[in-house]
């Protein structure tokens, strides 16, 4: 798994062909989630971690002229 691109061109064939995909994100999220966690102390929001994450690569892409994705 790769967190960027979140679309890669497996994701996209592996869609066309009615297949359950999986991105980078999530992994990334929940190692960003864990590595908090074991430095601070403190479990995070992991919803908002993962809404955070979303806005900021959209954000990302749209700085770069890049297609936009679903994760």
């Amino acid at each position: 798994m790769i967190y960027t691109p979140i679309e890669t061109e497996l994701i996209r064939a592996a869609t066309a062909k009615g297949a359950r995909v999986l991105t980078g994100g999530g992994m990334c999220v929940h190692q960003g989630v864990d590595a908090f966690r074991l430095f601070t102390g403190i479990t995070p929001d992991v919803t908002r971690m993962h809404r955070v994450f979303t806005a900021a690569l959209a954000e990302r892409d749209r700085a770069f002229g890049l297609a936009q994705h679903a994760d």
